[in-house]
């Protein structure tokens, strides 16, 4: 992928650029005795040409590094370069996007740098992260959304990739072509094929001994990486909108001849009296590009199936 260069050096010579026009110090790691990173921002596929201006703030121990408009197409992939640091010093990105004078959405991320290494910090830009398009509350109140839910800012470094100059390149998965679009997910009932869950269906859960109550759902994908997959996963009660916590599961997809599979999932009820409530279930499922894909179902909740004593 070709990444568009655009220079903005400061005072602590902070650059803005793509691949090994950005890198000062290469894929071999920062100087000896010392530290550095790159930020790089990507955009999923629906932001393209819906994004026309980031403004890109970068603290080191909250100490200003940079603080710069940068035009955009919404498209080609940017990298800022931060210099020699010492080990330790904690990182902050904070990138806000803009269509014209309209803020479109924003997102932090944080990390400390380590010595010796230049790490990746890389911020996808997510459309299912726009609060006003979005499939749930995204406003994030001391967290950042990522691909679509509410997290915390802070990346342990040691969970970090060093950088590399192809780092915006997809890898090649067998789920469909990765990072050519929107990558497309479905929620499925439980089974060992899937079979996709329709609006209306009556979803019935199992009722355990303590009074949880449980159901199991599948999920297909295609357009991801069927290795670095993770799936987050939620609810809303249609007729008051309260929103459940996210569950996340990082484990592979299964390619199989139709299509790539996540077979019965187990989701856990809120504590809360839910039979008979009509639910949206929503599913984002994402890879190590960043790029997300959104599903979801309105299904209603039926008697539970009682365990047996």
């Amino acid at each position: 992928m070709i990444c568009r260069h655009v220079a903005v050096i400061l005072a602590l010579a902070v650059v803005v650029g793509c691949g090994s026009d950005a890198a000062t110090f290469g894929e071999g790691g920062a100087p000896a005795g010392m530290s550095s990173a790159v930020v790089g921002v990507s955009f999923d596929a629906p932001l393209e040409g819906q994004v026309d201006r980031l403004q890109i703030v970068v603290t080191a121990d909250g100490e200003a590094l940079l603080d710069e408009a940068v035009d955009t197409d919404g498209a080609t992939p940017i990298e800022i370069e931060v210099p020699a640091l010492e080990p330790g010093t904690r990182l902050q990105a904070r990138v806000v996007a803009f269509r014209g004078a309209e803020e479109v959405l924003r997102q932090v991320e944080m990390t400390e740098v380590m010595l010796g290494r230049t790490l990746l910090l890389a911020m996808r830009l997510n459309d299912e992260c726009v609060p006003a398009t979005a499939h749930r509350d995204v406003s994030c109140s001391n967290s950042t959304c990522r691909q679509g839910v509410c997290a915390s800012p802070f990346v342990d470094p040691r969970d970090l990739a060093d950088y590399r100059a192809d780092w915006a390149t997809p890898p090649s998965g067998s789920c469909g072509v990765v990072d050519a679009g929107e990558p497309i997910a479905v929620l499925g009932a439980e089974g060992d094929t899937f079979v996709p869950l329709q609006d209306g269906q009556i979803l019935r859960p199992y009722r355990g001994l303590q009074g949880g109550m449980h159901f199991f759902l599948a999920v297909e994908a295609s357009g991801i990486d069927d290795q670095s997959a993770v799936t987050h996963y939620f609810d809303k009660i249609l007729a008051t909108g309260r929103e459940s916590s996210v569950l996340s599961v990082a484990k592979p997809y299964v390619a199989e001849s139709d299509g790539c599979h996540r077979l019965n999932l187990a989701y856990v009820l809120p504590p809360l009296e839910v039979v008979g409530e009509t639910m949206r279930l929503g599913v984002n499922v994402s890879d190590l590009t960043g790029n997300t894909g959104h599903g979801h179902v309105d299904v209603v909740v039926g008697e539970p199936i009682e365990a047996e004593h």
